[in-house]
């Protein structure tokens, strides 16, 4: 009876995987050891990398980039249908003697691309590590950005894509996404960038779990309507920790912005938006008792539960006559060495239940 139950086990088994169809974890590998079906000698390896991507089939396909480092002079372009993944900070784009500005990976008016696992070393006045002009529905994941002029640059429509757990450093703007929309920025970071660490212009973005700290400029730069700007950390920041402009029926919540050179978070041309459990400390950092822990210039918004605490002028600022209706409820605000708690030179501002001292 066991040896039937065994037979018809194994039976089963060898059909499964005489049907089932196999697995193909890479279409084309590429190395730098001689081991893979495209290899590369450390001069001009685009040209190798490129000529793999072409020999994939019109349907798109997987480029598997094995450990080392390639040396890349001139762009890689991408397709539709693509996957092109390496082993993590082993696999290494250099493109830092770039002597002119271009980009490492570009693609045009293209979709479904994934790129995932690469290291880009770039030179911070010339290396651009992806950019994208016009693409949709695509993933860029697990990627490092080292010394780049952008990290990441999105230009003209690019919808729909997801964008985590990329870490960048040292670059001039570390992730800029200009005319961007329907898309994810998730769990990145953004360190020591000469100027932005999130430049993002577009709508319906989420913005959500980054960290960017100690960059030139900006930690989050963000201009278009119905963003979802939460749980991002940023500080040690030149200019604003949380700077949003030009937008309607957004959600900023549940941040942590602190110890930034202007305001912790600086809202402007922003109405009918959520602003609420944020953590605002220790923002104006000169002492210049010029900028506040939130500030906000706009209309009909809802300013609650925030803490804020020992920002040089104010902990929450409805800056001018012009903000209509805001309502300001909830919110804890202390200090000692601060030009005030609350300030409201708007026009029929409700201020409720607030704790100040």
């Amino acid at each position: 009876m066991l040896l039937k139950l065994l037979r018809k086990l194994i039976n089963k088994m060898v059909m499964t995987l005489l049907t089932r169809p196999k697995k193909t974890v890479a279409t084309k590998v590429i190395a730098t050891d001689g081991s893979g079906d495209f290899n590369t000698n450390g001069t001009d390896d685009q040209v190798e990398i490129q000529a793999a991507i072409d020999s994939l089939p019109a349907t798109g396909g997987c480029i598997y980039m094995k450990e080392g480092t390639y040396t890349i002079t001139a762009s890689i372009v991408l397709p539709s249908n693509i996957g092109l993944i390496g082993c993590g900070p082993s696999t290494i784009l250099d493109g830092s003697g770039f002597a002119v500005l271009d980009n490492i990976l570009e693609s045009n008016t293209q979709d479904n691309i994934l790129i995932d696992k690469l290291y880009f070393l770039g030179n911070v006045n010339f290396t651009i590590g992806i950019h994208f002009t016009t693409v949709t529905d695509s993933v860029i994941s697990n990627c490092w950005f080292d010394t780049c002029y952008e990290g990441i640059e999105f230009i003209t429509n690019s919808d729909r894509i997801l964008v985590y757990s990329n870490h960048a450093v040292d670059c001039d703007d570390a992730y800029y996404l200009n005319g961007t929309s329907n898309s994810i920025l998730i769990n990145n970071t953004a360190i020591t960038s000469v100027s932005e660490g999130f430049y993002i212009q577009g709508n319906n973005n989420i913005v959500s779990s980054n960290i960017s700290y100690s960059n030139g400029d900006n930690g989050f730069e963000c201009n278009g309507d119905y963003y979802h700007i939460t749980n991002n950390l940023s500080y040690s920041n030149g200019d604003y920790g949380i700077n949003l402009s030009g937008s309607n029926d957004s959600v900023i919540c549940n941040n942590v912005s602190y110890s930034n050179g202007f305001h912790g978070i600086w809202l402007t041309g922003v109405n009918n938006s959520t602003i609420s459990n944020n953590t605002c400390y220790d923002n104006d950092v000169g002492n210049t008792a010029s900028y506040d822990g939130i500030c906000i210039l706009g209309d009909y918004n809802v300013i609650a539960s925030n803490r804020c605490r020992e920002n040089d002028r104010y902990e929450i600022n409805i800056l001018h006559s012009s903000c209509d209706k805001n309502l300001v409820e909830g919110n804890i605000c202390i200090g000692a060495d601060h030009v005030g708690t609350i300030n409201d030179a708007g026009t029929d501002t409700q201020i409720f239940n607030n704790i100040e001292t």
